[in-house]
């Protein structure tokens, strides 16, 4: 039998996929790189915004046509379930990733990055999130489980083990008895030598573990990679949004990251045109990224999506969000781009990790920062002279 993937979304989208194929791999699937030549297909759906939704359900559409046998998982298994069976595919509601995760991994082709998801669910109540009511609420996964997978996939080649979730700061909130520090010091306690990248958190989790946590940052197997949605900068938005924090307590929170770890990568999320949103609120998240001055800002424009309480709530005028839209991506880049060009010079340790265009590699810094290096082995700690740098990237040379 021969089986196709296609992963759309957030890296746990991903990283379910990958239980998937590995499930597939243990059942004697060959792998195949076009939908065309395979028996079955599956399709990890995304459901984020409405635009996504639309993107996915055409995708559905193509694929079924190919009269194979189609499969989604993901949030649109759940969430449109009754379009999916009626574009002839099959939604795999009930798919147990715990169960998947409890079988030991695939001994097969050398994966140097590899994504385990570590819980379901989350503990939000933002007010226009409907993956939240997709998901249901937290269900972190047993942590032997997640450790011996890492032990598993480290064993068969892996160097950089992406821990995710829907929020990662939750993990062990359902359990109150062993939370994210230690699932990170449980991984990093295994022998060899790799890199563990840690995936989104909520603010207002991360605040319950934040002291500890940073203390699990220490480990040199750790990246400093801090990926915190900020998401409004404005108090009355962000109490709209029901986010559980406010902007001073994220931007201290920032603040003291920055000053544990002077070499770090921040992450953060801003939404344009949340329902509510006046210029003056708009403006405070603008003066908010010159202020803080993240490393990656992923900009979204609001989406109301049905089933969330601000689904029907008035939001500003299209080309109003439009133009704040472009306003936070033009200053987002030239942020990155100035924090970028400041590496210009120096020696930065790094993993290569994944292969590039034009006979390159893509290397990844202790924090994370992505260096494109003239091609060589994957999976490799190197030390790489930076030369150049664009808002995307740093250019390195191996030294």
């Amino acid at each position: 039998m021969k089986a196709y993937i296609e992963s759309y979304g957030c890296t746990l989208n991903k990283g379910e996929a990958s239980l998937i194929e590995d499930s597939l791999s243990r059942k004697g699937f060959e792998f195949v790189e076009k939908p065309e030549k395979a028996d079955a297909i599956f399709i990890a759906t995304c459901a984020v915004i409405e635009a996504t939704e639309r993107h996915m359900l055409k995708r559905i559409k193509e694929l079924s046509a190919l009269k194979k046998e189609v499969y989604v998982t993901g949030c649109l298994a759940a969430w449109r379930d009754k379009e999916i069976e009626e574009l002839g595919a099959t939604p795999l509601r009930k798919l147990d990733f715990e169960d998947l995760l409890n079988e030991s991994s695939a001994d097969r082709a050398n994966r140097v990055i590899s994504t385990i998801p570590i819980s379901t669910g989350c503990l939000g109540k933002c007010s226009y999130c409907v993956t939240r009511t997709i998901r249901g609420k937290l269900r972190s996964y047993e942590p032997e489980l997640i450790i011996e997978k890492a032990k598993d996939l480290i064993r068969n080649g892996t160097k950089e083990i992406r821990i995710t979730a829907q929020d990662a700061a939750c993990y062990g909130f359902d359990r109150d008895n062993f939370y994210l520090p230690e699932l990170i010091r449980g991984i990093t306690s295994i022998e060899g030598r790799f890199r563990v990248r840690v995936g989104m958190m909520t603010p207002n989790n991360y605040l319950r573990i934040e002291k500890d946590l940073l203390s699990s940052f220490a480990n040199k197997k750790v990246y400093r990679f801090f990926h915190l949605p900020l998401q409004s900068a404005d108090d009355e938005i962000l109490k709209a949004m029901r986010r559980g924090y406010t902007f001073d307590e994220y931007s201290e929170a920032i603040k003291r990251i920055k000053e544990e770890y002077t070499e770090s990568t921040i992450a953060t999320d801003i939404i344009a045109g949340f329902p509510g949103e006046s210029w003056q609120s708009f403006m405070k998240s603008y003066r908010a990224l010159q202020l803080l001055k993240p490393d990656i800002v992923n900009i979204t424009r609001f989406s109301p999506r049905e089933g969330t309480e601000a689904y029907s709530w008035p939001k500003p005028i299209s080309r109003e969000v439009k133009t704040r839209s472009r306003m936070l991506t033009k200053i987002s880049r030239d942020i990155t781009t100035e924090i970028n060009r400041s590496f210009i010079g120096m020696p930065l340790e790094a993993l290569t990790c994944e292969y590039g265009k034009d006979n390159t590699v893509m290397a990844r810094s202790n924090f994370y920062k992505p260096i494109v290096i003239p091609a060589t082995k994957l999976g490799k700690f190197i030390r790489a002279k930076i030369i150049d740098a664009n808002r995307i990237y740093l250019v390195g040379k191996e030294i």
